[in-house]
C-alpha cells in the first residue's frame, strides 16, 4: 500500500466497546471482536485487504472502489448484524449501544500514499464520531454526496433530505457545535413562548466514565431531549420538562450509574425558562 492507485481506504471503529468488558466480562468482549473481525471480512471481496490495528480499531482497503453508496451498505450491515451477535452473545435485553463508526477515503481522489488516506481516513472517523457514532463519512466528500441528494423540486423532496433516518429510541447525540445552534434556537422559543427547558451539566473527574454515563443518558432521556459532549463534560437540553420531572431524570441516571462512578460525577442544572 505504499502508492495505491485507486479505491477506498475506511478506518472501522467499534463503538462502545469497551462497555462489553466492563459489564459482561472480558470473555464475552473476547467473542464480539471476534464476531467484528467476521462481519468486516463478510463485507470484503478476495482482493481488498482488511487487518486489526489494535484495541477495537480495523483497517481496511476496497480496491477500485469509488462509490460512496457501496460504503455505506457495508456500513449498515455491519450495524444490523453486530446488533444481532450481540444480543446473541448477551441477551436480548442488552442496552450498550455497540455499533460500527467508519471513515473512509478515496484514492487517488485524495491521495495516493498511505500515511496522507490514513489522516483523511482518520478525520472522517472522527466527524462520525462528533455526529454520534454508528455512521459514515467521507473525507472530501462533498462532490461525492451531492450526487446522492435528490433534486429538492418540492417541500416533500425537501423533508425527505431534511429528515432523520433510523431514528433510535432514547435522546439525541450531536456534536457540541451543533448543541451550541439547537440551544440558541430553544432557548428563543422559550423566551417567545413559554416553553419549560433546562440544562443539565453531567462533570465527570475521570474520563473512562465517559462511556457509561453517555450510554445511560442516551437510554434514560425522551427522543425530544438531546446530549452532547465537550471535554470531561456531558450536556443535557430537557424540553418540556418541569423542575420535578428534571429531578426525576437525576435520579434515574445516578441510579443507572455504578456507585463508584456515581460518587465521581458533578451534577448541576439551570432552567432556561
Amino acid at each position: 500500500l505504499a502508492k495505491i492507485s485507486a479505491g477506498a481506504l475506511l478506518m472501522i471503529d467499534l463503538d462502545n466497546f469497551k462497555l462489553v468488558n466492563d459489564i459482561y466480562g472480558h470473555n464475552i468482549g473476547d467473542k464480539v471482536l471476534i464476531r467484528f473481525a467476521e462481519l468486516i471480512r463478510k463485507i470484503m471481496r478476495a482482493n481488498d485487504l482488511a487487518g486489526r490495528m489494535g484495541g477495537d480499531e480495523f483497517i481496511a482497503f476496497l480496491q477500485n472502489v469509488d462509490n460512496e453508496k457501496i460504503l455505506r451498505l457495508k456500513t449498515e450491515f455491519l450495524n444490523q448484524q453486530l446488533l444481532i451477535s450481540a444480543k446473541e452473545f448477551m441477551g436480548a435485553a442488552m442496552e450498550i449501544p455497540l455499533g460500527a463508526s467508519v471513515g473512509g477515503v478515496f484514492a487517488p481522489n485524495e491521495g495516493t500514499d498511505f500515511t496522507t488516506l490514513y489522516k483523511n481516513a482518520d478525520r472522517a472517523l472522527y466527524e462520525v464520531k462528533q455526529r454520534g457514532k454508528h455512521g459514515f463519512a467521507i473525507f472530501g466528500a462533498q462532490s461525492h454526496a451531492n450526487k446522492n441528494i435528490p433534486d429538492a423540486g418540492n417541500i416533500s423532496q425537501m423533508r425527505l433530505i431534511l429528515g432523520e433516518r433510523n431514528v433510535e429510541p432514547g435522546a439525541y447525540f450531536v456534536d457540541f457545535e451543533t448543541f451550541k445552534k439547537i440551544y440558541q434556537l430553544l432557548s428563543r422559543i422559550a423566551d417567545n413562548h413559554q416553553k419549560n427547558l433546562a440544562l443539565m451539566q453531567f462533570t465527570l473527574s475521570e474520563e473512562n466514565l465517559a462511556d457509561e454515563l453517555e450510554n445511560i443518558l442516551l437510554h434514560s432521556l425522551r427522543q425530544s431531549d438531546c446530549v452532547s459532549k465537550s471535554g470531561n463534560k456531558f450536556f443535557v437540553l430537557l424540553i418540556n420538562a418541569t423542575a420535578q420531572e428534571c429531578d426525576g431524570f437525576k435520579e434515574i441516571i445516578f441510579s443507572r450509574l455504578k456507585t463508584a462512578s456515581a460518587e465521581k460525577i458533578f451534577y448541576e442544572r439551570e432552567e432556561i425558562f
